[in-house]
Order: C-alpha cells, then structure tokens, then sequence
C-alpha cells in the first residue's frame, strides 16, 4: 500500500532524516515512535507531500507520488491542532471533502451520518467546532479525513493536546475505528504507550534513522539498542555471554536463563557477549536461591507506585537491577540481602 524507499531530507547543512525505507501492507497500523527532533513528523510530512525529499521515493500502490501535489495524493491526514474550519458545523467540516470531489448530495448526507455514528457524535451534526470539546474535535477531524475512503491515513500526533481520560477513550475509539474501515494507517507519536497499544508494527527513530522495527512485544522485550531500550519503559543494563549448559540462551554472573535477543545481539553474543537490556516485570527478587546459581544483590533503593513497588538492587558484579514487585507482595528495605532470577517474557 505504502512503499517508503532510501527517503532523505536535508535542511542546509542539517540532515533532518537519512536513508529511511519503510512498508506498509493493506490495513496495517504502524506508529513512528521517537522524541522530539527524531524526524517522525519530516517523515510524514514528506509522506504527504508537504515537504519535498532531498533523495528517495514515496509509492502509494504502484504510483510514484514523490513529486505529486498533496491533494493529488489522495491520503487522508489529521492533524495534533484539529485544523477545522471554525465557520462550518461538524457535518459540514465532514462533508467538506465530498463536495469539492462533487459527490451526489444523498452520498454526501448518507456518508456524513455513517461517520458520525462512527465517531459517536450524531448528537455534535450541528455543532461548531467551537461548541466542542478537544476529543470532539478530534473526532471530527478524523471523520473529515476518512469521508473520501482515503487509501492511506497519515495521523500526526493525533491525541497528544488531549488530557489523559480523553487521550485514553479516543485511543480505544480510532483502533476501532482503523479496524472497521481498514485504512492502511501511518501515525506519528511520542507517546510510547500509544505506540505499542495501537500499532501492528512500531518503527523506534532517533536523530533522523530508524534505530529498530518490529512488533510492539518485539520492541518492548527485545530492544535492539541502547536507546530504544531506555526510551521504552524502563530497563537494566547487562552483559551476558552464550549459556553453556546447551538448554539456555544466555548467562551471567554464573547463572543461565532464556531471554529473547535481537538480531546484533545474537551476533554479538556468537563473537562473545552482549548487552541484555531487562525490563523491571521481568526480575523475581527471592529471599533465598532456589537453585543455588541465583546471583545475590542488596537493596538499595526502594519507592512505592500505587499497583506495584519498585525496587533497585546491586548485584554482586555491581551492575544495578531495577525490579517491579506487585503490592501486597513482601516488602524491601534498603539492605535487605535477595537473589534474582530472570523470566522469560515470552512464556
């Protein structure tokens, strides 16, 4: 459907996004990921034909439409700022794009109350954009985009001027919604939870490259760098080398364990070792071995979050772990001699 390839941009002296290839199948949901300066937006942006690449092509289908007009493109895009216009009603701002293609008036009617069901706001038809709330709003902005069955919707930090409660429900309405229409879908965000809950696949940026791509478990329990690791949740750093036992994946201070590895990491580990990065849920603290290969820490930091405790350790090696431990499980106090063993995310 989308087909991204060896995409550039450069601004002067500053190269804002370098060798970029991606590709989107039919229906599929992917969410660029990354801080501000990342690249993301540059990406969608050129994506959309607002912006001109320096090098590379964008294919939407077959077509090449690196050079065409934005409105020649035929994608639907919304915006973090709504982009409504203040002086026509919900229905007007949706019907809109149907009446500059010249669709009949019954279609456009019947079209604009299939979108409004939808969105859930056949109540808001005859309201102005400034009758409505910021959810409202965005709801409208995405039924704008959709009223002319785009083939490819582009989402520009859609939820980000939200407060969380909306942010929450109109995340759950537009997965919905990409899953009734099935519009083939290319969002931008910050937001690391809204990436993993939302995306079929997740593309990790920093400073203009793709540091990872994968599904959100793959990403999540499976980083492939430092960075993406760290961006992600949380996690701790530390230095494995191949298992020896022949059941294993990998080993550290003396005690073996499976942990999914990506690609590098597997190299890595065949010439040596590798950094393993260890999500929080991940660490079981135990009072005493169960094996007797358990590797032994202390306390060292303990703060309470509600649903769960968090909890640092240094090990022996002095590496520091950071633990999660659900409420109402034992308590930890700066001191407290533990060991550790690690979980399999994947079972």
């Amino acid at each position: 459907m989308l087909t991204v390839e060896h995409l550039e941009k450069r601004f002067r002296d500053h190269v804002a996004v370098r060798d970029f290839s991606i590709r989107l199948e039919p229906g599929e949901f992917i969410a660029l990921l990354g801080p501000s300066g990342s690249g993301k937006t540059t990406v969608l942006r050129m994506i959309a034909g607002l912006l001109t690449p320096s090098a590379g092509t964008v294919y939407i289908g077959e077509r090449n439409v690196t050079n065409v007009r934005p409105k020649d493109r035929q994608i639907g895009v919304v915006f973090q700022s709504y982009a409504l216009f203040p002086h026509l009603t919900a229905g007007e701002n949706i019907a809109f794009a149907l009446r500059l293609r010249r669709v009949k008036k019954n279609e456009i009617r019947d079209r604009v109350n299939e979108l409004l069901g939808l969105m859930q706001l056949p109540h808001r038809e005859h309201y102005y954009p400034a009758q409505m709330s910021g959810g409202e709003r965005q709801r409208v902005a995405l039924a704008r985009a959709l009223a002319f069955r785009p083939p490819l919707l582009l989402l520009d930090e859609p939820l980000s001027a939200l407060d969380a409660k909306v942010r929450d429900s109109l995340r759950e309405l537009l997965k919905d919604v990409q899953r009734q229409t099935g519009v083939t879908t290319l969002m931008v965000t910050h937001d690391q939870e809204e990436a993993l809950s939302l995306a079929d696949r997740v593309i990790v940026m920093q400073t203009g490259e793709i540091e990872q791509t994968g599904t959100p478990k793959e990403v999540y329990h499976s980083p492939a760098t430092a960075f993406v690791s760290t961006f992600i949740g949380v996690s701790s750093a530390i230095f494995v080398t191949r298992a020896d036992d022949g059941i294993h994946d990998v080993q550290w201070c003396g005690y073996s364990f499976h942990y999914p590895l990506h690609a590098n990491q597997r190299r890595e580990l065949a010439a040596g070792g590798t950094k393993l990065y260890v999500r929080p849920e991940a660490i079981r603290l135990l009072a005493h071995p169960v094996t007797n290969t358990e590797p032994q820490g202390v306390v060292v930091f303990s703060m309470f979050l509600g649903n769960s405790t968090r909890v640092r350790v240094r090990m022996t090696d002095d590496t520091l772990l950071t633990v999660d431990v659900p409420s109402g499980k034992l308590e930890y106090t700066e001191g407290d001699q533990i060991y550790i063993q690690i979980d399999d995310p994947r079972s």
